[in-house]
């Protein structure tokens, strides 16, 4: 069983995440991310790899309001597209996101701030 982390940092902003069955909806969304309470909701009662994909997709969500430049915004398709391009490429290559995930010391963390 995974476990399930209570937040995620992205840009220097703490996103709360919550695990409930009010993320899904009629229209097949499997979670939600709300930008002004920077809350990330993810139905609770899913196969862990979809709730693992689908947090995936909400922290694509808050990277792109987070890091936007401009009022245009991904559409749901791009998020969808990077998503389940980036989840699947991570999860068929680990050597490859370990690399990429150890700690760089040249890279600020946040960890200090």
């Amino acid at each position: 069983m995974m476990q399930k982390p209570s937040q995620v940092v992205v840009g220097g902003l703490t996103w709360r995440v919550l695990w409930d069955d009010g993320a899904a909806n009629d229209n097949d969304n499997f979670g939600q991310t709300a930008h002004l309470s920077l809350t990330i909701r993810i139905g609770k009662d899913y196969a862990e790899q979809k709730q693992k994909q689908t947090l995936f997709h909400e922290i694509i969500h808050a990277i792109d309001y987070t890091y936007r430049t401009s009022k245009q915004c991904l559409s749901e398709e791009q998020v969808k597209f990077y998503g389940m391009t980036l989840y699947d490429t991570l999860r068929r290559n680990p050597e490859i996101a370990r690399m990429l995930l150890s700690e760089d010391t040249s890279f600020p963390s946040g960890k200090d701030t």
